[in-house]
């Protein structure tokens, strides 16, 4: 069956180096109008932003989002994502079963990107958009299992997984990073083993970072 599924996404993409030129070639309009849209959508996420966060935590907000936004940008740019209307339209189909589920998602837009990625991953970018990964396709045995995967992420939309984890980041580049920051006021007064501390204070840092994954995974599943 996964060999089968693998087929019947792959096998049209991969008849000929002419068939992929056509594919690129379709995808070329595709992709521009993809990117206006994505800009339009970051310009109003980003008002969003700056009238909800102020000072400091303000700009390091619009810092973290405008770094992964632009790096999105540029990922469809240099065409590591496939636009094909049969794999969008099945994508999409997906997404409206996990909307039936969700009555909070009724009236949402949810987007899905399906990238060239081989590694069998997906994740969501916030904002209802996510990434799945062409290699995701090669490890189901059906349908279920795969839309099980979508829901999990969509689950992490839901509870605002991402968003949460960019306040995080910033409130540490704030605390921890900045010149400015008491942390870095006091540890530029030790004298000795200031280096220790420094470590101790990132091993710190990651534990807390892990044990938040960790619970968004775990929150998500439970959904």
């Amino acid at each position: 069956m996964k060999i089968l599924i693998l087929l019947c996404f792959i096998f049209p993409m991969s008849l000929s180096s002419q068939t992929r030129q056509l594919i690129d070639t379709s995808d070329y309009a595709t992709r521009n109008q993809v990117i206006k849209n994505l800009e339009s959508r970051y310009s109003s996420l980003n008002s969003k932003i700056r009238d909800t966060y102020n000072g400091k935590m303000k700009r390091e907000m619009e810092a973290i989002y405008e770094a992964s936004q632009n790096h999105f940008l540029e990922s469809i740019k240099h065409k590591k994502f496939i636009f094909n209307s049969e794999f969008n339209a099945y994508l999409d189909s997906l997404g409206l079963q996990i909307q039936t589920k969700y009555p909070t998602l009724k009236n949402s837009n949810l987007i899905f990107f399906l990238s060239k990625d081989p590694i069998p991953n997906a994740f969501c970018l916030g904002d209802h958009t996510f990434v799945v990964n062409l290699g995701l396709f090669t490890i189901f045995d059906n349908e279920h299992e795969f839309l099980s995967v979508l829901t999990h992420e969509v689950a992490h939309q839901l509870l605002e997984h991402g968003k949460k984890s960019i306040e995080n980041k910033a409130v540490t580049n704030i605390n921890y990073l900045d010149r400015k920051s008491s942390t870095v006021r006091s540890l530029s007064k030790e004298q000795y083993n200031r280096g220790l501390k420094s470590f101790s204070i990132l091993k710190s840092l990651l534990y807390e970072q892990g044990e938040v994954k960790r619970k968004h995974e775990t929150e998500a599943d439970s959904l």
